[in-house]
């Protein structure tokens, strides 16, 4: 009687540590994710923001190149 208890306990027991297992790989791979979602999330912060910059600095661009001055400007350095 006593070795059936023991094998029943040791496959429990067994089982019990493949859970643990199981469950502590499963969480490993969970905080990877959780990881790369949040320096994805950084990244495309970063980059909306640099978007921004570049749009601003279009902007000024085509109001400098669409000023009358600038164009008074450039068709004087071209004369002769």
């Amino acid at each position: 009687m006593n070795i059936a208890i023991a094998i029943i306990m040791i496959i429990f027991g067994a089982e019990l540590v493949r859970k643990f297992l199981q469950h502590r790989r499963e969480m490993r791979e969970l905080a990877y994710k959780h990881e790369q979602a949040v320096k994805e999330n950084d990244e495309q912060s970063r980059l909306k923001e640099e978007v921004a910059q570049l749009k601003a600095r279009v902007e000024v661009l085509e109001a400098i190149v669409t000023d009358k001055k600038y164009t008074l400007s450039q068709d004087i350095d071209n004369l002769p």
